[in-house]
């Protein structure tokens, strides 16, 4: 996803109150190759912190 169309999404998040964390690696891939391991723990802790009864 481009990084326009990433703030576009994240625009939209925002008016709506729809809870989001955006993080954008410079010079990573489309896949986030490098840095593939914090993606993973922020997505678990995302879901983690939004999921708690």
């Amino acid at each position: 996803m481009e990084v326009s169309q990433t703030l576009e999404l994240a625009m939209g998040l925002y008016k709506n109150q729809v809870p989001f964390e955006m993080t954008v690696y410079e010079g990573d891939d489309h896949s986030i190759s490098q840095n593939r391991a914090k993606v993973n723990k922020q997505i678990v802790d995302w879901i983690n912190k939004y999921t708690k009864s």
